[in-house]
């Protein structure tokens, strides 16, 4: 059944969830059927963190007609847990929890859409990108232990949240334009990195774009407890970073970063002074590629021994195209990397992903 929950939290289509439940060889009996709740609706990852309600109707229904068709009655644990989740209204129809087994010990739960364009951004879904460049981080997790990273365009932070569980970066940078994204980030790191304790300043903010950002709640640690205070806080809009987060010494330190490609200056990139950049899924507007390959020369250029790694699916053959134009006209390496042989995520494999190792030509 671990597979059938793997796929039942991470929202894979049903009718892959489906098969996965056919290859059980199940009879469908009242005993089947709980067994399958109890893989499913009533896992208690699931029960914390619940996927969304039209995908648990559509599931259940689905699992109703499949018993119907095996000449068995419903139980009466389906009726109840149908009933349960029609009757629980949504909160947010366009977000929800999808949670990622990444071992039988660790998982990686975010709040997240499927909507392929959410109020005017793509980043509140997880991409195929993402999900291969975590991949291979997984299995590059030696080179990556005690580095300094940053992320570009991270969305809703799995890449990120991986690395930062597996892999111990000395800290870990995500980074993103898009406010209500950062927002979002904000709220997924708290969920899955709770040994962090956020040191977010006071300041008032005097950006009309922030002034409408949620307060961030400080996170405190007592034992295994965490404590969310009710203290009124706000970021500064003159300031790049959004929040910051110190750790115990054996855990990476975090922080969260508002940065704008086409505005970062020279002198704001050197005082990173990070080892690699991350990014996935960042090449498909053509008119944002020239900044992001000027950003990575800002970076790669100022480090000798730096390098990015970026996962780029082949959507589109002429931004392709053009993203390689641009990082050999700013003296960039770009070399193409083995794609991750162990598969950790379900997504459609069939896209053509390429991860790229960009390096700056002179060191």
């Amino acid at each position: 059944m671990e597979i059938v929950t793997k796929r039942y939290l991470e929202m894979s289509s049903l009718q892959n969830l489906m098969e996965e439940i056919n290859k059980l060889g199940l009879s469908y009996d009242e005993e089947d059927q709980n067994n399958v709740l109890c893989s499913t609706v009533y896992h208690p990852l699931a029960q914390q963190f619940p996927p969304s309600q039209v995908y648990r109707m559509k599931f259940l229904k689905s699992l109703m007609k499949k018993v119907e068709m095996e000449c068995h009655e419903i139980s009466e644990k389906m009726y109840v847990a149908y009933a349960e989740t029609v009757n629980v209204p949504e909160i947010d129809n366009d977000i929800s929890y999808c949670t990622y087994l990444l071992d039988p010990h660790t998982s990686v739960t975010l709040e997240e859409s499927k909507c392929i364009v959410l109020r005017g951004t793509t980043g509140f879904r997880t991409w195929e990108g993402a999900k291969i460049l975590a991949e291979s981080c997984l299995e590059k997790k030696s080179f990556l232990h005690k580095r300094k990273i940053l992320e570009l365009g991270c969305g809703s932070g799995l890449t990120g949240i991986v690395v930062c569980k597996l892999c111990r970066p000395h800290n870990y940078i995500f980074s993103d334009g898009h406010q209500e994204i950062l927002r979002l980030l904000h709220r997924n790191i708290i969920l899955n990195l709770p040994y962090m304790l956020e040191t977010t300043g006071n300041q008032e903010s005097t950006n009309d774009n922030l002034k409408t950002r949620p307060q961030l709640s400080s996170v405190q640690l007592y034992g295994d407890q965490c404590e969310h205070s009710n203290e009124e806080q706000s970021l500064s809009g003159e300031e790049k970073i959004c929040a910051e987060f110190t750790t115990e010494t054996s855990q990476p330190d975090v922080c969260i970063l508002s940065l704008d490609w086409e505005a970062v200056t020279q002198k704001e990139i050197d005082s990173f002074q990070v080892d690699v950049v991350l990014a996935a899924d960042v090449t498909y507007d053509p008119a944002l590629i020239r900044p992001l390959v000027k950003v990575l020369h800002m970076f790669l250029s100022k480090q000798p021994q730096a390098e990015a790694w970026i996962a780029c699916p082949l959507r589109r053959e002429n931004t392709f195209d053009i993203f390689l134009q641009q990082t050999g006209e700013f003296g960039l390496a770009c070399e193409e990397m083995e794609l991750p042989k162990k598969q950790v995520f379900q997504f459609d494999r069939t896209v053509n992903i390429v991860i790229f190792r960009l390096y700056f030509k002179n060191s």
